[in-house]
């Protein structure tokens, strides 16, 4: 797919009857990854975060001191194309670096978590999963229980943040109990 192509994706799904047994085995092996990743995993990705984050935050000051010297020296101001071009080019490959850090979202990653899927009627549905990954555009939640024409699949899901998001953890209280049976026990009464 491309770039130009993804204001056009709903959903995207990956259904595990559909997928051979090899690449089956190389979905349990990332899902055991992604399920309640371990202390190490965790901190390269709070490493990752940190780093981007540093990044980000060194970027804006240089732009913002280029702009400073553009004001003070209009000669700067002939170089303007090649700075457009420039920060063309180096947006894009922020991007795919995924530079979006979203504390919130992250406090989720690999836990079951309840995704609101918008559907463009308006319609919202909820779909329980483990939650895998994201970037500025996306959201990945894997062994999603799908209803699909009257039976019950297995899905991993990719779905666009514009129609989906991330709600609450589906994990297991103390007593076994979910945050989602909690709070509709607190809303009834």
């Amino acid at each position: 797919m491309y770039k130009e192509e993804f204001p056009n994706i709903f959903i995207l799904f990956r259904f595990l009857d559909d997928i051979s047994q090899a690449n089956i085995e190389r979905r349990k092996k990332s899902l055991a990854k992604s399920y309640r990743p371990n202390p190490v995993r965790r901190s390269l990705r709070w490493t990752k975060n940190t780093l981007n984050t540093v990044r980000d935050s060194v970027t804006e000051a240089l732009g913002t001191a280029l702009a400073q010297g553009k004001a003070l020296n209009p000669a700067l101001n002939a170089m303007s194309y090649q700075h457009k071009y420039v920060t063309k080019v180096q947006s894009e490959a922020m991007g795919m670096w995924n530079g979006s850090f979203d504390p919130i979202l992250e406090r989720h990653i690999g836990l079951r978590v309840v995704m609101e899927v918008t559907s463009p009627s308006g319609v919202v549905v909820e779909h329980v999963g483990v939650f895998k990954e994201y970037s500025q555009q996306f959201l990945e939640v894997m062994d999603i229980n799908y209803m699909d024409n009257g039976k019950l699949r297995v899905c991993d899901m990719v779905v666009p943040r514009a129609h989906a998001q991330i709600r609450h953890s589906a994990e297991p209280v103390k007593d076994g109990t979910t945050i989602v049976s909690l709070l509709s026990d607190i809303v009834s009464r």
